[in-house]
């Protein structure tokens, strides 16, 4: 009890409590300046999209093993997410998802060999 009592006089625990708070605090007007500057920077300038031609990706895709188009098209086109894309595929949650990696990489790769990435 001593020892509680001596903190309390001392001014102990509500000392970092109230640093605690001014830290939060700053922390978060600093945030909020920082979102105001990203969304004025984001408003000023255009919006820039790639958008790439379906003939190129359509000759990416046709360079893929049948297994890689699947799990792509899945995802892409059917919207899948890992859990129904297991049952699906018949297989492990972290196996889909090893194979989507994958066959993402191959896709990135078909196109980056054409050159039309």
């Amino acid at each position: 009890m001593a020892f509680s009592s001596s903190v309390h006089r001392l001014g102990g625990p509500s000392i970092g409590l109230s640093r605690g708070g001014t830290a939060s605090a700053t922390s978060s007007a600093d945030s909020a300046r920082r979102r105001e500057r990203l969304e004025a920077r984001s408003l000023s300038e255009p919006e820039r999209r790639f958008e790439p031609d379906p003939t190129e990706l359509d000759r990416a895709l046709a360079a893929l093993r049948e297994s890689d188009r699947e799990v792509l098209m899945l995802v892409a086109w059917e919207g899948l997410g890992p859990n129904a894309l297991a049952k699906a595929l018949g297989c492990s949650k972290n196996a889909a998802v090893v194979r989507l990696h994958r066959a993402r990489a191959r896709l990135t790769a078909a196109w980056d060999e054409r050159g039309e990435r």
